[in-house]
């Protein structure tokens, strides 16, 4: 929340998108939505639907607007060299001023059918700033359109400066290339190293936060007054940012402000997710917010709304050496995908007249996966024959492997002994049986007895492992460790029954079971529910715990280590191919983790998938061992941290592997599946 006190000259305006909370800020209460009754927001919701009512089937898919309040930007729309998104252009100006000069006069001189003008009533608005009132409409443009896909924002002033943007073609390309190919909910614009935006440019290396205040405070005392409705409140809230800043130095979990410099004239918002439309209106909500606190340079208030969001860089490697001006950046929250890209600085439109790239000619697409170095993989695999998995691995995961020139090798444990299932109340899980491959040894003597437990001669034994051991071969692989064993012993073990004398001592009646690793005490079934599923996760991870000795172990005997290590359920079901390049160029990370959320219902905020998860060697002893930690890691502060969402429930499995590597600092990054 805000440390500093609002200095605003206009701070005493009440704020016109209160009364409802369809977007909070992230610096303070404020909340952002436009059902107020205060007289602007009910007269923005009657242009809001008027729009709504003449457009949204001509322009639902692709809306671009601006504002040009005041006589300085009608010019620059009297004479620009127009790019325009024919007939979805929007241009909002003061109705006031159309009126004086005849009504309708704005409109005809711009080219008819191209370009629709928005006559906004000068008495509606709540600032004397002009440039306050601009900010009300340029960052909440999921409240004008709220109809609409994607949305562009372009100030007046681009008129004249997008060159080789001629129609609606080059708009959609925008898109194409950045939201679009890289899978983000927003491009933004890097601030270019220049001397209109940095001072003192001919000493700095890359944009700062400090370096930009002064060269606003410097073109304020040098010769525009008008750069800041009070330049005094824009110093103190440099101070204020820098300081707050400064203080959090030291940890590297969220970006800071020199990360998040960026010219604010052209974003591309592209709404077609609720992830996108939930992300823009909490982040607009938010920057608004510190408009109406601080200055009025939106500019100023991004790095500190970008911070307040705990955007983090996919592939940060050495900030020391990163570089905002040659390089596209994107930006995460916890373990989502990217939702943020910022273009580099070289491809602003300040650059248009010299040899580099400017926005018109830029690449906005990183290269991906091109020179990838084969790398030496363990997939690791626990669970139970009857719902083992292999035919899809085969074909989707270890085959791309190794034609992508990927060392592969295999580890599996499985036990034969049929466990009751967590949902065992429903008549699929009855259903459970054996991958298609095994079938010649199953029903060889038309029984499936044969596989329902092993047999004292070793024969089944044998007969699957061979199967296995063909069947990965072909594929491009190789098998170095297979188990085949009734059950795992969970009963026996030192820290499951340290684990059931204190549960029996805290809880005398109770099954030892019922609360630990997970607890969910709506009612009855849910109680015996909970002791299915725990047993059967320190099945699951004992097994894992026992299986993971032997990778150690053949590791320790080869010359080349392991550079990745796949940890997946035994009924893990690849639908498609699997890019192990196009996964490693997402950036850095500790563990990757397929985000395989595509459910009903959708998964909580605290819980991350824990079916596959593709983790670095030097963090692979966390999943291996994770049995373990089940005994070390403090549950029950995860159950705080849920903050009474799940009433009578602690953490399930989700959760719970999240909380442990927060605990551990392993570096997850969630990535499409």
């Amino acid at each position: 929340m805000r440390v500093h006190s609002c200095g605003s000259p206009e701070q005493d305006v009440p704020w016109v998108f209160d009364g409802c909370a369809q977007a909070r800020s992230q610096t303070s209460d404020l909340s952002c939505g436009l059902c107020g009754q205060n007289k602007f927001a009910t007269y923005l919701a009657r242009v809001v639907q008027d729009l709504e009512q003449r457009k949204r089937t001509e322009c639902s898919e692709l809306v671009v607007y601006g504002v040009a309040f005041g006589g300085t930007f009608r010019e620059m729309l009297q004479h620009a060299r127009s790019s325009t998104h024919r007939g979805c252009s929007f241009m909002f100006v003061l109705g006031d001023d159309q009126e004086k000069r005849g009504g309708g006069e704005i409109e005809s001189e711009i080219v008819q059918e191209e370009v629709m003008i928005v006559p906004i009533s000068k008495a509606m608005l709540p600032y004397k700033s002009m440039r306050r009132n601009v900010k009300l409409f340029k960052l909440h443009g999921h409240l004008l359109f709220p109809w609409a896909q994607r949305i562009l924002w372009r100030d007046a002033k681009l008129e004249n400066f997008l060159a080789g943007w001629k129609n609606t073609a080059d708009y959609v390309r925008y898109f194409a290339e950045t939201t679009e190919q890289n899978n983000v909910c927003v491009a933004f614009v890097g601030m270019p190293l220049h001397r209109s935006t940095v001072a003192n440019v001919e000493t700095q290396f890359k944009v700062s936060f400090a370096k930009h205040c002064q060269a606003i405070i410097s073109t304020f005392h040098k010769n525009r007054p008008d750069v800041s409705d009070n330049i005094n409140t824009l110093k103190k809230q440099c101070k204020a940012y820098l300081e707050e800043s400064t203080f959090g130095q030291g940890s590297h979990s969220s970006s800071n402000l020199d990360d998040a410099l960026i010219d604010s004239a052209l974003i591309a918002w592209d709404l077609r997710s609720h992830r996108c439309l939930d992300f823009m209106a909490e982040l607009s909500c938010t920057w608004s917010d510190e408009i109406r606190c601080h200055s009025d340079r939106d500019q100023l208030s991004f790095p500190k709304a970008f911070t307040a969001m705990n955007l983090v860089e996919t592939s940060p490697g050495d900030r020391q050496l990163s570089d905002p001006q040659s390089q596209h950046r994107f930006f995460r929250i916890g373990l989502q995908q990217p939702i943020v890209q910022i273009i580099k600085g070289n491809c602003h439109w300040y650059y248009d007249g010299r040899a580099r790239n400017s926005i018109g000619k830029c690449d906005f697409v990183p290269k991906k996966g091109a020179d990838a170095v084969p790398k030496k993989v363990a997939i690791v695999v626990a669970g139970s024959f009857h719902r083992y998995l292999l035919g899809p691995s085969l074909t989707h995961l270890i085959k791309p492997l190794n034609s992508q020139g990927h060392e592969v090798e295999y580890f599996v444990s499985l036990t034969m002994k049929r466990g009751q299932a967590y949902r065992s109340a429903s008549s699929y899980t009855n259903h459970f049986t054996y991958d298609p491959l095994f079938r010649d040894i199953c029903e060889g003597n038309n029984s499936l007895v044969n596989c329902e437990s092993l047999d004292e001669t070793g024969s089944l034994q044998s007969g699957l492992s061979s199967v296995l051991q063909n069947s990965i071969s072909s594929a491009g692989g190789r098998l170095r460790y297979v188990s085949l064993q009734e059950e795992i012993d969970i009963d026996s073990n030192d820290q499951i029954k340290r684990h059931r004398e204190r549960a029996l001592a805290d809880h005398p009646g109770e099954d030892s079971d019922q609360r630990f690793p997970t607890k969910d005490e709506r009612d009855n079934a849910s109680r015996k529910r909970s002791v299915i599923a725990n047993r059967n996760m320190f099945r699951l991870f004992l097994n894992v715990k026992q299986l993971w000795s032997e990778v150690t172990n053949n590791e320790k005997e080869e010359s080349k280590m392991y550079d990745l290590v796949f940890f997946l359920r035994d009924d893990t079901l690849w639908l498609e191919d699997f890019d192990l390049n196009r996964l490693l160029a997402e950036g850095p990370a500790d563990v990757y983790v397929p985000s395989c959320d595509a459910r009903v219902p959708q998964m909580h905020p605290a819980e991350m998938n824990d079916h596959i998860a593709i983790v670095s060697w030097e963090k692979a002893s966390t999943f291996g061992n994770y049995f373990d930690h089940f005994f070390s890691a403090r549950l029950d502060k995860c159950e705080m941290s849920l903050k009474g969402t799940l009433p009578r429930r602690g953490c399930n499995s989700e959760m719970t592997l999240k909380w442990i590597l927060a605990e551990k600092q392993v570096v997850a990054l969630g990535v499409d599946q």
